[in-house]
């Protein structure tokens, strides 16, 4: 354990917890106010439920939470290798927006403008809204594969029958037929959304962010 750990873990918990203020934030975390204000002032270290629900609140990475080391935040594996080059850039197919706005405002929609395919297996989502900063901003891309199973934790672009196409975090709940669907963003919580795999029409994992 490093050593001055309570203060160590007080400090990665102000950095989750930005500019919002302490009450809201120990609300979305789950946590009572007065025991998280006791984690800010190290007077007191989360347990490990508690960590692990910090962790999944937050997406923040529980290694760095508990030790420091790594970032904050995962970053998407971005593995895509892009076949070919127009005019000295990398262009992929951007066939529609995929919302990151709460699920019951969040609405994507086919481009009107053509697009390449320059990979069968890779397909590109412009975001739109900001519950997956600081992965992903709106009107940033994401590539996603058609061929990559997704896994538990994986970011995904999920397309309901009735709704979406939604960009989210991913958790499979194979006992109960369903998936887990959450927003990343401290600074903007949502409650996730549990729907049965049924109710999906695709799911892609998300393989890599284009920056500009």
């Amino acid at each position: 354990m490093e050593k001055g750990f309570p203060q160590a873990v007080a400090g990665r918990l102000k950095t989750l917890r930005g500019e919002k203020d302490r009450r809201p934030f120990a609300a979305q975390i789950g946590v009572p106010y007065n025991q998280y204000t006791a984690y800010e002032r190290a007077a007191k270290v989360p347990n490990a439920k508690n960590l692990a629900k910090i962790s999944k609140a937050t997406g923040c990475n529980l290694h760095w939470l508990l030790t420091g080391e790594g970032e904050p935040l995962p970053k998407p594996e971005h593995i895509h290798q892009p076949t070919a080059e127009y005019g000295g850039k990398i262009r992929f197919p951007v066939i529609m927006t995929v919302s990151a706005d709460p699920f019951e405002s969040g609405e994507g929609g086919a481009l009107d403008h053509e697009f390449r395919e320059l990979d069968r297996d890779t397909l590109c989502f412009e975001v739109n809204g900001d519950s997956m900063l600081p992965i992903a901003r709106p009107g940033q891309c994401v590539l996603c594969s058609r061929e990559q199973s997704v896994s538990d934790g994986d970011l995904a672009v999920v397309k309901l029958k009735e709704a979406g196409p939604f960009f989210k975090r991913v958790y499979n709940y194979i006992e109960e037929g369903r998936w887990l669907l959450e927003s990343i963003n401290p600074s903007a919580p949502q409650p996730p959304r549990l729907v049965k795999k049924d109710e999906i029409e695709f799911l892609y994992k998300v393989v890599g962010v284009l920056f500009e």
